[in-house]
């Protein structure tokens, strides 16, 4: 499963190049289950800027969308993209991967866009582009940012967040909580996680509850 969803994943890289790819993941708990959304978008704006033709995104989401998910295409006046949904627990052995784990105040929330895969796809762009091109991808990833949304039904107050060292000896990197009321979002700049994917587990975010 976890293939799948880095499949994914990897038809928004070239829209890193637009600054408007948009990234949202959540997580919530009822009745003992814990339900996962992700959602990537774009501007239909930009596609004939990028020379991308929004049905043929349409058609490369629909083809890597994860069987073992509930999927809807995006494809309204302003955007195309795509929505996925799982829901899991502690008896679906095969899924464990995805649960958060829990120890004591701390949390270890799976965080798909520093997948491994991810990373190497955005490096293998940074080495192909020319200095200009480069210059510019820099800017662009710069403004933007993954979010992690946290339900306070799971977590009710947050501490802090942050992307733990490989080692003791490299400092944890701090990442901004927000408030939004029913939840907690988690900014994450997309231009930081290639930087850190040397240094840091950037396919988890820790959490340290109050």
């Amino acid at each position: 499963m976890k293939k799948t969803i880095r499949m994914v994943l990897l038809v928004m890289i070239p829209f890193l190049f637009t600054s408007c790819f948009d990234y949202v993941q959540s997580l919530s708990y009822q009745n003992g289950n814990f339900k996962f959304y992700c959602k990537m978008s774009m501007p239909k704006e930009l596609c004939d800027f990028i020379g991308e033709d929004p049905e043929e995104i349409k058609k490369e989401f629909e083809r890597e969308a994860p069987e073992e998910f509930d999927y809807k295409i995006i494809d309204n006046d302003y955007e195309i993209g795509v929505e996925m949904v799982f829901t899991t627990n502690q008896r679906r052995a095969a899924e464990k991967e995805f649960l958060p784990k829990i120890a004591i105040n701390k949390y270890s929330v799976p965080f798909f866009l520093g997948t491994r895969d991810f990373i190497d796809a955005m490096d293998l762009i940074d080495d192909e582009i020319s200095t200009e091109d480069h210059d510019f991808l820099n800017i662009a990833l710069a403004c933007i940012k993954g979010r992690l949304l946290i339900s306070k039904k799971l977590i009710p107050a947050i501490k802090e967040a942050y992307f733990e060292g490989i080692t003791k000896s490299i400092s944890d990197f701090s990442l901004p909580v927000y408030d939004y009321g029913d939840s907690f979002c988690i900014e994450v700049p997309v231009n930081t996680l290639s930087e850190l994917s040397e240094t840091h587990t950037i396919d988890k975010i820790i959490l340290i509850s109050q």
